[in-house]
């Protein structure tokens, strides 16, 4: 396909930020393992001494705020991919890590079945008829169709969402969880450093926020995020054998999303779509977002956090006892 006047070939891989920079990929498997290129195999981090130089996929500027890159040749699994913000000269272990994606691979393309999310399509249509209208004049009628309309909105929808969810952090995708068992002592990615445990964050995850006390969901621990994993030196679960973590998810499902946050998808969504579409309405779009609709989907999360009363009982039950 032809994006931004760059032809993409598959393109699985990809992630929006100012041109200008480089960013590389880093592909890990459901045991931590990463994608070492050169032997085209999974291997565990530093071995050999190898650093993020050497894992790292390096991406493709489009020159439009767009990097893209190709899935490695792996067996077919679910897979997530780090991308990095290169600091330096070569990818180095302390480059900033700007966000994490799943990816379900057939072992030769992206399954289909990964970028169908629910609700997607209505948002889209409204994105497009912000933006402009779609090719032929005509709205999508599936999120999978093979249509050029459609075809951007598998590649920005999910940046769109993604973007929204992490400003916003709406109830509807905050999620807390026992990330199971740990590693420790060499194999940990921070070996060396003082950190005594490590776990790996699941794979629905958008932004790691805290590692938190099971039992209370708010007492936090001091922990470090490197390389998708936390690296701790407690356990924090009610067993005292493993972490305990609030993260924000990649919520797929828009049935799930207040109205105030739908709306700040599709219009940050059109003005994407914009340069596509229509060009001069650019502007327009994004001033609605950041003046708009963003903060009314601030205001309505802020509305429906949790917000503590009087300790005690509740009445009903003083009521029932009384």
């Amino acid at each position: 396909m032809c994006l931004f006047g760059v032809l993409i070939m598959s393109s699985e891989m990809y992630h929006g930020y100012a041109s200008g920079s480089t960013l590389y990929a880093i592909v890990l498997n459901a045991t931590g393992q990463v994608w070492y290129p050169t032997n085209e195999a999974f291997e565990d981090y530093g071995t050999g001494s190898r650093t993020a130089n050497d894992y790292a996929i390096l991406m493709t500027d489009s020159d439009s705020d767009f990097y893209y890159a190709d899935f490695p040749d792996a067996a077919a699994a679910t897979y997530k991919y780090n991308i990095y913000l290169q600091d330096g000269v070569t990818p180095a272990d302390d480059d900033d890590l700007l966000t994490t994606r799943s990816i379900v691979w057939t072992g030769t393309s992206e399954a289909e079945t990964a970028v169908a999310e629910l609700g997607a399509v209505d948002i889209c249509n409204q994105a497009i008829l912000m933006g402009g209208g779609a090719e032929g004049k005509t709205l999508i009628s599936s999120y999978l169709e093979d249509s050029p309309t459609a075809e951007k909105c598998r590649i920005l929808y999910p940046q769109a969402r993604n973007e929204v969810l992490s400003k916003v952090q709406p109830q509807c995708s905050l999620k807390f969880a026992d990330l199971g068992s740990t590693l420790s002592g060499s194999s940990l990615v921070g070996a060396g450093t003082d950190w005594d445990y490590q776990v790996a964050l699941p794979s629905d995850c958008l932004i790691p926020l805290a590692q938190v006390d099971e039992d209370d969901e708010k007492t936090e621990y001091e922990c470090e995020i490197r390389q998708g994993n936390v690296l701790t030196n407690d356990y924090s679960n009610s067993d005292a054998d493993g972490v305990f973590f609030k993260y924000l998810m990649k919520q797929n499902n828009a049935a799930k999303y207040p109205p105030m946050l739908i709306n700040a998808i599709a219009v940050l969504l059109a003005a994407k779509l914009t340069p596509l579409l229509d060009p001069k309405k650019t502007g327009g779009l994004m001033a609605l977002y950041l003046n708009e609709a963003l903060p009314n989907a601030l205001a309505e999360n802020g509305a429906q956090k949790y917000t503590p009363g009087d300790k005690g009982e509740p009445s009903w039950r003083n009521a029932r006892t009384a």
